[in-house]
């Protein structure tokens, strides 16, 4: 008997013990502040043994680690039980992630790690997305993917040299006037810019006197566009206008933006699209480049382009790919810029997301480092690239590149009555004009052979 009742007493000993070490064993997520840390530290910190794995979301990173190797330097862990068979990577926009039926973990670049509340198959997640918001390539997803990078801080990034500062650049950068373009992106936002109303017309029209006026040559490019609610094909049109190079004329670059807008729901419209931030502000800094390089002249050929019918799955772009793919002129194009919401900031940090493909990786540094080495801009960059007029030349393995800024799935105004100029400062604009300015003279001097 007296063993029998060491035996019970040990027991009763060992067992909150034991309760405690599954408790301590039991997988949570955590996530850990790295902004600032540098390229080393971040990739020590990823190698440590007690990070089963990780996602990189600019300033945070993301693990999966058991409650027993906590704490880890820096780390929050997240009162969220652990179900990695629903995880998901989704485009991150605060009104579709609402909508959605998951918990969003973290948000880098333009996309978010969630936890959906049950397992769905691919089909059932697109349906779901399709859903949550807008039926057009804004909405997105991917499966999930441990050790990846959804967006990275420049300051996070392998060092590299940057290029030298040039005289003749800073010259080119104070002939840049962010009252010109905050005042294009005011008339901009005067028009209802909605892909299927009237009001477009006069818009495009307004854009193409822009041009002309500046001695361009431009025209149309007609493509067509399905209104699904109505049910009928509407001929909207892209504005492409060219300035040839002095000594390369057959390299070319384009300077893009989408000109059309929405405050709208699955089509239909809502109201008045003025669009001041999506896109006006591309659209007038598509003139400010080009009234820049008019009077600087460049030595390759730029294709200053207003693309419509962004909003409906990217149907301008697609089509301005395509022809160019039909007419063999792809090999031709060494840097296609595109500019989608640029102006808004909440604070005086001006975060700017560059987006490309990982194929494109030293297209995405000519800017970062341009934007080093001439502007206060705080740069991240992304090779997760979806959802603007990069998408369809990325596609076709064309260099393209999008500029985003990083507030953009909290604007206010997102496709919405109120995108209006009110919200938006000339401020951030002309830090990234002069970013945009300063690549692409740097790539136009110094040609990719």
């Amino acid at each position: 008997m007296h063993r029998q009742y060491q035996t019970m007493w040990l027991i009763l000993l060992m067992t909150p013990l034991i309760a405690q070490e599954r408790k301590l064993n039991r997988p949570c997520y955590v996530s850990i502040q790295i902004s600032g840390m540098g390229y080393e530290a971040v990739n020590e910190l990823k190698a440590d043994p007690r990070i089963q794995w990780w996602v990189e979301l600019e300033d945070q990173l993301m693990v999966r680690t058991n409650r027993l190797f906590l704490p880890l330097p820096g780390g929050r862990i997240l009162p969220v039980a652990v179900a990695e068979d629903r995880l998901i990577f989704a485009a991150a926009h605060e009104t579709k992630l609402a909508e959605l039926n998951g918990q969003v973990l973290a948000i880098g670049g333009r996309l978010a790690l969630v936890q959906m509340a049950e397992r769905l198959d691919p089909a059932e997640l697109t349906h779901a997305f399709a859903g949550a918001g807008e039926a057009h390539a804004h909405g997105h997803w991917l499966p999930f993917q441990a050790n990846t990078v959804l967006a990275c801080r420049n300051e996070n990034m392998p060092s590299r040299k940057l290029p030298a500062k040039r005289d003749q650049i800073t010259d080119l950068l104070d002939q840049i006037d962010p009252y010109r373009w905050f005042a294009s992106m005011y008339k901009l936002a005067c028009f209802n810019r909605f892909s299927f109303g009237d009001e477009i017309i006069p818009a495009r029209d307004w854009l193409v006197g822009q041009f002309q006026a500046l001695g361009l040559e431009t025209s149309l490019q007609p493509f067509p566009n399905w209104n699904g609610i109505d049910r009928v094909t509407v001929t909207n049109h892209n504005v492409i206008a060219v300035l040839p190079g002095t000594e390369r004329p057959d390299e070319y670059y384009i300077v893009g933006a989408h000109y059309d807008s929405r405050a709208s729901s699955h089509g239909q419209s809502l109201g008045t699209a003025p669009g001041a931030e999506d896109n006006a502000s591309g659209v007038a800094a598509v003139l400010e480049m080009a009234r820049l390089f008019v009077n600087n002249p460049p030595k390759a050929t730029i294709f200053f382009i207003g693309y419509s019918g962004e909003e409906q799955y990217l149907i301008g772009s697609r089509y301005h790919t395509q022809a160019t793919i039909d007419t063999g002129e792809g090999p031709n194009y060494r840097g296609i810029l595109v500019m989608d919401m640029i102006a808004y900031s909440s604070d005086d940090d001006y975060n700017i997301l560059l987006e490309t493909s990982s194929a494109q990786a030293d297209l995405a540094n000519t800017f970062a480092d341009a934007a080093a080495n001439y502007t206060d801009l705080n740069i991240s960059t992304s090779y997760n690239y979806f959802g603007s007029d990069h998408e369809p030349y990325l596609n076709q393995s064309l260099p393209a590149l999008l500029v985003i800024q990083n507030e953009w799935n909290t604007y206010p105004g997102y496709h919405r009555t109120t995108d209006v100029s009110e919200w938006l400062g000339w401020e951030q604009g002309l830090e990234v004009l002069k970013m945009n300015v300063a690549a692409l003279v740097e790539m136009m001097e110094n040609p990719q052979q």
